[in-house]
């Protein structure tokens, strides 16, 4: 099974050009079962009269959760997840601090080959402290662990090691994989993050590096691929 995180930056790349379709081609070489994705935004120009949700599903083939945490009359701007699994249900944690963008993590349940797998996508704020609430109460909302589970996402956590911020998340998932994915040209800092539970039997990660993803976004995608 392959899963994928990946923040789009709203289909913005690095050299300041907006082009949905270089998102669909990373996506589509990356070739997710599942797949988070941050900074999707539907209040920009439409590619072929589809928004960037819609074009992302319409080109992948994959389907699409919708997980916006800011929304105007134009449209919205957030988390999403795609899977080519079937979506049994899903539901938004609220994860917005007071005078903070606010933020939110998907909960979906998968039915797969393998059983249901439930996948939280998030993205978290920019200040320690603001995280710091943020896995507070994503954890709350995650109640007990039982079946597989991923948690995936930008946790915007600047250092590749623990902290105790970390530390809570890695209490609670028996495994969990990082890289350097931005800045996508020269990347340095590991804010792009998946966890699971329980301990796959085999798992390899792998920051997707290829040039057409150095300049889609400021972002490389980060990816595991793994078995249960």
């Amino acid at each position: 099974m392959r899963i994928a995180t990946y923040n789009v930056h709203g289909a913005v790349g690095t050299d300041g050009r907006y082009d949905p379709m270089r998102i669909v081609s990373v996506i589509r070489a990356i070739d997710p079962d599942i797949l988070a994705l941050q900074e999707v935004d539907t209040r920009r120009p439409r590619h072929g009269g589809l928004d960037q949700f819609e074009l992302i599903a319409a080109e992948t083939g994959l389907t699409g959760v919708p997980g916006g945490n800011i929304r105007d009359h134009t449209g919205e701007y957030g988390n999403a997840l795609f899977t080519r699994f079937t979506v049994a249900s899903s539901r938004r944690i609220d994860l917005s601090v007071d005078r903070r963008e606010p933020r939110g993590a998907l909960d979906v349940e998968l039915e797969t080959p393998l059983g249901d797998i439930r996948v939280v996508a998030t993205h978290l704020g920019l200040r320690g402290a603001e995280r710091r609430v943020q896995i507070d109460r994503l954890i709350g909302g995650l109640g007990g662990v039982g079946g597989r589970i991923l948690l995936l996402g930008d946790l915007n956590e600047w250092l590749p090691g623990s902290n105790r911020r970390l530390r809570q998340l890695t209490g609670r998932f028996p495994e969990g994989w990082y890289g350097r994915t931005w800045p996508s040209r020269t990347p340095v800092f590991a804010l792009d993050r998946i966890y699971a539970a329980p301990k796959p039997y085999r798992a390899e990660s792998l920051v997707w590096r290829t040039e057409g993803a150095r300049s889609a976004s400021d972002h490389l995608p980060f990816v595991v691929t793994l078995e249960w």
